[in-house]
């Protein structure tokens, strides 16, 4: 089964993801973040700071990422993620303006001195866009939702905010609801998400769950750790 872990920021998808491969046996495949593959590509910069053509290419940089790991992994994989996730993410820049850090007001009058280039941007947004939709109906045989459950937490190196976090959520619920995507919504605990999709997938748990989440939520806050080290 092919499953992908959607949601917008902070919604804990990366742990879910670990500890449901845990269970299951299914490769778990992931892209890395723009924020990670932007030090490479525009050296120097920050994301709040890309221009929208720099925007794009971060974008299909890492879809590409993603569509090779999951094509690699064939029938069986757990995606942190999904084709519509970056898609949404930049979308929701069409929607916010270039920069969702700055205020609601200042990303309008943003939008309507920078009208020309904002027209494009969202001209190949949705030219984009409709790729990366066949892509999900075609690849993912469930696509499980994690909804906003409690507030976003500021760390300076995520570029967004609480009304960006809402309008991406807002975009990837409206995606699928046109797409006919029928999407499985889990909250609660971690444990609770995880209980819920075995259910769904017709599996047994027969392993200790929660030795299994402290062990991926250590190996997670290394991981981002290691992510802040590297962009200080």
């Amino acid at each position: 089964m092919r499953i992908a872990v959607s949601g917008s920021y902070s919604t804990g998808k990366t742990i879910t993801t670990m500890v449901l491969s845990k269970i299951t046996g299914f490769p778990k495949t992931h892209a890395r973040t723009m924020r990670e593959i932007l030090p490479v590509t525009f050296p120097g910069k920050r994301l709040e700071e890309c221009a929208p053509n720099e925007l794009v290419e971060l974008i299909i940089r890492r879809n590409f990422e993603r569509m090779i790991a999951e094509k690699t992994n064939g029938s069986k994989f757990i995606a942190d993620g999904g084709s519509i996730q970056e898609w949404a993410y930049c979308y929701g820049r069409v929607i916010a303006g270039f920069n969702p850090n700055e205020n609601r007001w200042k990303c309008i009058l943003n939008k309507i001195l920078n009208y020309p280039r904002w027209k494009v941007f969202k001209e190949v947004m949705d030219a984009y866009g409709q790729v990366v939709k066949i892509y999900a109906r075609n690849n993912y045989d469930l696509i499980i939702h994690l909804p906003i459950e409690f507030p976003f937490n500021p760390d300076g190196h995520r570029p967004t905010s609480e009304r960006f976090r809402k309008e991406c959520d807002n975009i990837l619920r409206n995606c699928y609801n046109k797409l006919g995507i029928e999407i499985l919504e889990v909250s609660g605990s971690i444990n609770s998400r995880i209980n819920e999709i075995c259910k769904k997938i017709n599996l047994d748990i027969n392993s200790d769950i929660e030795l299994i989440i402290e062990k991926c939520i250590t190996i997670k806050e290394k991981l981002f750790d290691k992510i802040k080290l590297e962009q200080s």
